[in-house]
């Protein structure tokens, strides 16, 4: 009687077990499903490439994925990375399915981000940088404002608060995790990273891209991006030459403006690249890779009318390059 009375007992507490932990699945994969309906209605893609972040991915993804705005998208590009990065992204994509992870071959970081665009389903898409966080109200501020001003690109961290209603032909900011851009815009426009570069300088051939097509950015002064300089891995402790890296950014630019009638359309456009190729070029008294940089652009922007619009410190610097040519 004794026994059966034990047996009757562990049988009853299997069964409530049981129906705990199925009453547990059922609600989680209601959440999840809610997630899963919710995704035509994200408001925000972040695009997280990853490479070699073990230590520092965890930090990462729990400042995005504790957002404030809840309909977001994180797409994390396991681009190839030795270590255990890429697992602990599955492990964040099993239990939250905002989280997209594809993983590939390593093709660079410029590679890496392209995917993300292509995947990207949001109103807007927000680069970081994996060994980076953002604070946590980060992408409900940027939706907010972007949508506020119809913006195609908004840029937080700026050093003042500034609408411009055009495109421009310089750098306001020289990193992408510091901009939120419209993803219809950058579709649209097919405007994308340079990915035959891996090494440096991608960013500001990106971004001298995006602010020549744009019809408005606005920047404000929100510090929203929280970015490490103690990874010793990071694509900028490891570069070290980026001369060639940048002349191609260049070529890069020229490329997208001739194809695209920009030249044409804004005179500002040829002394603009001309500056930018001015500022990447800091191996002035190299005649080779002055070379290299001349080359990297079309003769029939290497005008002295487009040379006679720089300040006098660009002239003498493109008149420095085309004599060593």
């Amino acid at each position: 009687m004794q026994l059966m009375k034990k047996v009757y007992i562990l049988v009853l507490f299997s069964m409530i077990l049981f129906i705990a932990c199925f009453g547990v699945y059922i609600l989680n994969n209601r959440n999840l499903n809610q997630n899963f309906q919710n995704r035509d209605n994200i408001k925000v893609s972040v695009i997280v490439p990853i490479y070699k972040v073990e230590k520092y991915i965890r930090e990462c993804l729990d400042s995005i994925k504790n957002q404030t705005l809840k309909d977001i998208e994180v797409i994390c590009i396991d681009d190839g990375t030795p270590d255990k990065s890429g697992q602990i992204a599955d492990e964040y994509a099993q239990k939250d399915s905002r989280f997209i992870v594809i993983h590939q071959e390593n093709h660079g970081l410029p590679a890496a981000r392209n995917r993300g665009i292509e995947k990207a389903t949001g109103e807007y898409i927000m680069f970081v940088d994996s060994d980076d966080s953002i604070d946590l109200n980060a992408c409900e501020i940027c939706y907010n404002k972007s949508k506020e001003y119809n913006t195609d690109i908004l840029i937080h961290s700026a050093d003042k608060e500034e609408i411009i209603n055009q495109p421009v032909f310089n750098i306001i900011k020289e990193v992408v995790w510091s901009g939120v851009y419209k993803t219809s815009f950058l579709k649209e426009n097919k405007i994308l990273f340079n990915e035959r570069v891996k090494a440096y300088g991608e960013d500001q051939a990106f971004n001298m891209i995006c602010n020549a097509m744009c019809n408005r950015i606005v920047c404000i002064t929100d510090k929203l991006y929280n970015y490490r300089t103690d990874n010793t891995d990071s694509l900028t402790h490891r570069a070290l030459d980026y001369h060639e890296s940048h002349a191609d950014n260049i070529k890069f630019i020229y490329e997208y403006y001739k194809k695209h009638g920009i030249f044409e359309k804004y005179e500002e456009a040829a002394p603009g690249l001309l500056k930018l190729m001015c500022n990447l070029n800091y191996w002035k008294d190299n005649p080779e890779i002055c070379k290299i940089f001349i080359n990297s652009v079309g003769q029939e922007i290497l005008t002295p009318d487009n040379i006679s619009k720089l300040d006098s410190i660009y002239q003498e610097h493109i008149n420095n390059m085309l004599n060593h040519n």
